[in-house]
């Protein structure tokens, strides 16, 4: 059975979350949304381009692997909201990192309702698919420092093709082990305002013990495997918060199995006992592979409390 989410539920949903106290622990959201609920929420129109990152070398000492001399290439992704192309003031951008599970199709990816959010909401966006996803070549790391290293090259290959023009980068947003890669990525960078992480990973050996997710924990072993301790280290970022921005947003369906709520939740009051802004919104009944008009519905909600919170 579908149900509509009428404008007004929006609204007080809006309302709901801008109330918050943003620095305690014990502050939550819960919105109970079912996985087959639509949205009634602006569908923006866009530009949009693909391109790459050519000619990279793959392994390296990030992946344990030595370098090989086979070129690879990086894809990326953008959109720019058509009523924003030709203003004259810097457009804000949002980056944009995905699951294991998933990637970035350049078929779908700007009409998808978690880039419409952003746009919608007045920002261009960037995706970056990580190596082996999509049109990325090279392998597989989990969100290692292998796969830093493409998204930082998948962006100045993208911001070089200046279809962007004069961009300028305000948030990210990752999903399931992408959340690793975001906060890694936005780790010390002051242009980086806020991080919306959905269905993170935050501590691995949690994920490890709990998760129901062959992928995540075979993926886990890899690493182990390849960078021992530093590897599992460098990717829970629950362990260390050190240059992450000051406000970060967090979701997570509650029946998430794959990377279980309850690390999102300590996550969450690490942050918040840390003295940085952080709220956790949770959904009631929601997996981890959460229908993405769930996504679009969390990330407006999101976004509106940023801006109400942006406001002197």
């Amino acid at each position: 059975m579908h149900k509509k989410i009428s404008s007004c539920y929006i609204f007080i949903l809006f309302a709901f979350l801008a109330c918050q106290t943003p620095k305690s622990a014990d502050q939550r959201d819960e919105i109970s949304l079912s996985d087959t609920s639509t949205h009634d929420l602006k569908v923006a129109a866009y530009d949009a381009k693909t391109g790459y990152a050519e000619n990279l070398r793959s392994g390296g000492p990030h992946t344990g692997k030595k370098t090989t001399s086979k070129p690879e290439r990086i894809e990326w992704l953008a959109c720019i909201p058509k009523d924003k192309k030709n203003i004259d003031v810097s457009l804000p951008y949002v980056l944009m990192l995905h699951d294991e599970s998933v990637f970035f199709r350049p078929d779908t990816f700007c009409s998808e309702p978690q880039a419409q959010a952003f746009m919608a909401d007045g920002n261009a966006v960037l995706g970056i698919n990580r190596p082996g996803f999509g049109g990325s070549t090279g392998e597989r790391d989990f969100s290692g420092k292998s796969s830093l290293a493409a998204i930082e090259a998948g962006m100045a290959a993208a911001q070089k093709d200046g279809f962007l023009g004069t961009a300028k980068l305000v948030g990210v947003w990752g999903y399931g082990s992408g959340v690793i890669a975001a906060c890694n990525f936005a780790r010390g960078r002051q242009n980086v305002i806020w991080l919306i992480l959905g269905g993170g990973i935050y501590d691995l050996d949690a994920i490890k013990r709990e998760s129901s997710s062959s992928e995540y924990k075979n993926a886990i072993t890899a690493v182990a495997s390849i960078e021992n301790d530093e590897g599992l280290e460098y990717r829970s970022i629950s362990y260390d918060l050190t240059g992450l921005p000051k406000k970060i947003y967090l979701y997570h369906g509650t029946d998430d199995s794959a990377a279980p709520v309850a690390q999102a939740k300590a996550f969450r009051d690490n942050l918040a006992s840390s003295e940085f802004s952080v709220v956790l919104n949770t959904a009631n009944g929601i997996g981890h592979d959460m229908n993405a008009n769930i996504h679009r519905n969390l990330l407006s909600v999101t976004l509106q409390a940023i801006k109400t919170r942006a406001k002197p």
